[in-house]
């Protein structure tokens, strides 16, 4: 069974559902499964790369500072990279918000 055939499924049950506390678990359990996939996929991404390298905050997060701007990979530890971006400051930023400058 493919994923949208699962999820086409599981929404179907959810729209029959009355009860607020077994929607909120719904809506928690949701949560913590994307979150932890969002982990996976950054690790994969960002296992290739290494301190020194150009980072910059990824489109969908534009909205937070440092604005675009590009930095340099100073550390990085287990879910966050530190980024020196220059005038703006050293951050701790989750890998899942950079991506890599060519």
């Amino acid at each position: 069974m493919s994923d949208q055939q699962k999820m086409t499924d599981v929404l179907s049950l959810i729209v029959g559902i009355n009860d607020p506390k077994c929607l909120k678990t719904i809506h928690k359990t949701a949560f913590s499964r994307m979150r932890e996939q969002r982990k996976v996929v950054a690790s994969v991404e960002t296992a290739t790369w290494s301190v020194g390298d150009k980072l910059q905050i990824s489109a969908e997060h534009r909205s937070r500072k440092p604005y675009g701007t590009v930095g340099v990979l100073k550390k990085i530890n287990k879910v966050k990279m530190v980024v020196d971006f220059g005038q703006y400051g050293v951050y701790n930023v989750p890998k899942s918000m950079l991506v890599q400058v060519a």
